[in-house]
This record gives structure tokens, sequence and C-alpha cells, in this order.
């Protein structure tokens, strides 16, 4: 077979490995959310309540998923959202970083945030929480007008030494799970709902009334 030709294939080989096994790890996510459902008292989960700006360092500096609940309504186009609840708190927002702690800071804590990247002369994050429709990149003040008359708390799924892709694959197990929150916009690439199906039949897992089963166990 001629060079091209071969390179080609090797391409080929790869591209179909890689979706083989984004497509294994989002069904695999899913499974985990329905086996063990996030919730403020979940193990395996890290909980934490914001009520000032110390409550970021809580969060910590592990790579993995969070996710944001608040009683906050944000003024976004409606559509069907997330179903979880935390602490008797609707998800609003899911997403994954390297540095969770610093990135949910960037999110609730966006003045404070900025200024101490400034401060130490670092990248900042400029695409942050957008809860209204005004023009801009986003970012709260969790304890400024209106958002200090509400209560906001976090939960995370420490994923440690991850990849960003890894964390996708996280991101989008949950949706299929509970559903997109109303304020994660992103337009990231999700897998078809044809080749999850397909990921499911050949893992041997099942969906029975929103559980995950593995097909041929014991009831």
């Amino acid at each position: 077979m001629p060079l091209r030709g071969l390179t080609n294939e090797l391409f080929d080989v790869y591209k179909r490995v890689l979706d083989q096994a984004e497509l294994a790890s989002v069904v695999g996510f899913e499974r985990l959310f329905r086996e063990h459902p996030p919730s403020a008292n979940a193990a395996g989960y890290k909980f934490v309540r914001i009520s000032s700006s110390a409550s970021f360092a809580a969060i910590g500096r592990t790579s993995g998923l969070y996710m944001i609940a608040s009683d906050f309504v944000p003024d976004l186009k409606r559509r069907e959202g997330c179903s979880l609840r935390i602490d008797d708190l609707p998800v609003i927002y899911r997403g994954q970083a390297h540095n969770v702690g610093e990135r949910v800071r960037s999110h609730l804590d966006n003045t404070r945030y900025k200024d101490l990247k400034r401060e130490k002369k670092q990248d900042i994050w400029t695409r942050c929480l957008k809860l209204d429709r005004n023009p801009g990149n986003g970012g709260i003040d969790f304890d400024a007008v209106p958002y200090r008359e509400h209560r906001w708390v976090v939960l995370v799924l420490p994923l440690q030494n991850s990849r960003t892709e890894f964390r996708n694959y996280a991101e989008w197990g949950f949706d299929e799970v509970f559903g997109r929150p109303i304020a994660s916009n992103e337009k990231s690439r999700h897998p078809s709902k044809s080749g999850l199906d397909e990921a499911r039949e050949k893992l041997g897992y099942a969906t029975l009334n929103g559980t995950t089963v593995i097909q041929g166990a014991a009831a």
C-alpha cells in the first residue's frame, strides 16, 4: 500500500478508537450518575455552601465536574432544563475545569477573581456564568445585589489528573441523565443519540424507568 494510503488508514483507525472511547465514557458517566446520584451528602462528591469569599478555597484546586445550584431564577430563554436539585436548590449550571475552585470563583465572585488575577498578572477567564440576556461575558458577585438575597451552593465530582476531553464526557453524561442546566450554553459537540444507543447496547447497558442496568444481571 502507498505511504499516503497507509497514513490515511492509520488516521481512520485512530478516529474510530477515539470515537469508541468517547461514547463508552459518556455512557459510563450516565451509569455513574444514576448509581451514585449527586447530592449534598453523597459519598465521593464535595459539597460547599457559598457564604463568603473564603468559601471558594474550600472547593479546592482539584480537576473535575462541578454543579452550581441556586434559587436565583436566570433571565434567559426558557427551555427544559436540569431536573437535579442539590440541597433543595435547582442546578442552574454545570461545567468542568482543571482548577474547579478558581473556575467557580470566576463565575460567582467575578470582581474579586479578576482583581486577584490582574494583581498576579495572570490570564483571566473571560467567559463566565451568564444569568441574563444583556451583552457581556458574564460572571456575577454572589454577595452583590440582586444575588446576595439568594442561596448558592456548589457540588464537585473530583476527577483528578483528568484531561479536558474526559471531563467533557462527564458533562455529556450528566446532561443525558438530568438534562442540561439552563445557564449551561456552551456550543461543544455532543454525541448523537444513535451513537449513544449503540454504545449502550455494546456495553450491555439498558435504561429502565430512568435507571441504568447491566443487561443479563440479576434483578
